[in-house]
């Protein structure tokens, strides 16, 4: 399974706005074109579950967009593998809010509610907060070193307009 991000410190509301729209935008142009490269399935997990974390994935890195419609048979023939694990896999993202599940219509990529995106950027606000307040109150050199090591790094990200270099980040 590929390495989840670590969590970034917020340098200011502004400028969080500003890298947050360049992501955007970087991944609508990229269009979904990364749903060409299709996983490596491993004989001893799941196969509906890679399909799944592979689905999920390109959703939340914004390779597939929202609205693009999911074909089963497209994306069983593209992994290798029969239409019952791609059923599944729908089955989980849209339980989870990523797909919606339009009965003779088809499975599309769910659209971003603005309600929910401004919830959870007061969740993840709030969540940040105190963490910076207990990271403070614990605060060793090495913790300060590490933190302005990972401020600067995603400064010089941000100077080169690597906008996945800065999320990765």
């Amino acid at each position: 399974r590929p390495r989840r991000p670590r969590p970034q410190v917020a340098i200011n509301r502004k400028w969080t706005l500003q890298i947050g729209m360049e992501v955007w935008q970087s991944r609508c142009r990229a269009g979904n074109r990364k749903m060409d490269q299709r996983p490596r399935i491993n004989p001893g997990i799941s196969t509906a579950q890679q399909v799944h974390d592979w689905l999920h994935d390109l959703i939340l890195r914004g390779d597939l967009l929202p609205g693009t419609q999911l074909s089963e048979s497209e994306i069983a023939g593209r992994v290798g593998v029969s239409r019952q694990p791609v059923r599944e896999a729908f089955i989980r993202l849209a339980g989870a809010g990523l797909t919606e599940v339009r009965p003779q219509r088809g499975t599309f990529i769910g659209r971003i509610s603005l309600r929910e995106v401004l919830a959870v950027r007061a969740i993840r606000e709030a969540v940040e907060s105190d963490m910076i307040r207990i990271l403070t109150q614990r605060m060793t050199d090495d913790i300060h070193r590490d933190l302005r090591e990972q401020l600067d790094r995603q400064r010089a990200a941000a100077a080169r307009r690597d906008v996945n270099g800065f999320v990765l980040l």
